[in-house]
């Protein structure tokens, strides 16, 4: 997923909308799986009774990153 976040800055570098917005598809075809992935483990590494708690940290640390980049990107 780090190496297909590199697509979009090289694609906006060109000025060719069309290839940035192939970047942004490609790039965003990667979330799904992580986070699938991610939420999997999770909840195979949480005991059960402290499974919400273990989604919650893992949720609120995911909106954590988003609200991070995107005051660094403007």
């Amino acid at each position: 997923m780090a190496a297909l976040l590199t697509l979009p800055p090289a694609a906006a570098a060109t000025g060719a909308p069309v290839l940035l917005a192939a970047a942004l598809l490609t790039a965003g075809t990667a979330t799904a799986p992580v986070m699938v992935t991610g939420m999997g483990l999770v909840q195979s590494r949480t005991p059960a009774g402290r499974l919400n708690e273990g989604m919650t940290l893992a949720v609120t640390a995911l909106l954590t990153g988003i609200a991070a980049g995107s005051a660094t990107g403007g």
